[in-house]
This record gives C-alpha cells, structure tokens and sequence, in this order.
C-alpha cells in the first residue's frame, strides 16, 4: 500500500482533481498526491483563493486496485469505507470518539504559570 495525501474542508468535502468541492462517493476522482509538501502547497493556494475555507491534509493509503483507505485516526465523518470499493460510507456507520475537554487542561496551565510568576 502506497501513502496518499488529500484534502478535505470544514463541511467534511473533498477536493476532486478539477478543484471542485466534493463528496468523496468516488475515491478515484478525488485530488491526492504522494507527496506531503505538494498537498500542503495546495491547501495553502486555496487558502490564499478563499480564505474562509479550513482545510486539513487527510492521509490515506491505496490498495493493490487503487481504492483508497483513510487512516483509522482520520475516520472522522464521513469516512471512505475500504470494503466498498473506496466510497465513502455514512456517518451513522461508523463511532465517533468521544472529545476531550481542553478548557480545563488550559485553564489549570495558565494557573500554573501565574503562580509561578508570584
């Protein structure tokens, strides 16, 4: 299996290879590269384009027959299912992990530090 890098934005859509914003349902057209800088050069192209887009580097990998499988870290809905020929399956479909609560993790930092500078 080969690593493959995509892009998709904060309404969980995929860049295809005419530059449009899609789906996903077909695995085969959407962009990807090998290379992690040419992703990233892209992302910040379509960042300067349209700066209320957010978009994040996805990676995934190919199977023998050229279907895409994202990593299980980067399962977050919707997802490409492997067992379907690299389409995507639904959020119902799969569970979602539960977020961790940072305000505290921040707010107990930020005590630490005052404290530290008394």
């Amino acid at each position: 299996m080969s690593e493959v890098y995509i892009i998709r934005n904060q309404d969980h859509l995929y860049l295809d290879k005419q530059g449009e914003w899609v789906d996903g349902s077909d695995s085969h057209c959407l962009f990807r590269t090998t290379h992690k800088d040419e992703a990233l050069n892209m992302k910040v192209e379509l960042s300067v384009r349209d700066p209320k887009l957010r978009l994040i580097l996805v990676a995934g990998a190919l199977d023998e027959k050229g279907h895409l499988a994202l990593h299980d870290s980067e399962t977050a809905s919707p997802a490409i299912d492997p067992r379907h020929s690299g389409l995507f399956r639904h959020a119902g479909d799969q569970t979602l992990e539960s977020g961790t609560d940072h305000t505290t993790d921040i707010s107990s930092r930020t005590q630490q530090t005052a404290d530290s500078d008394v």
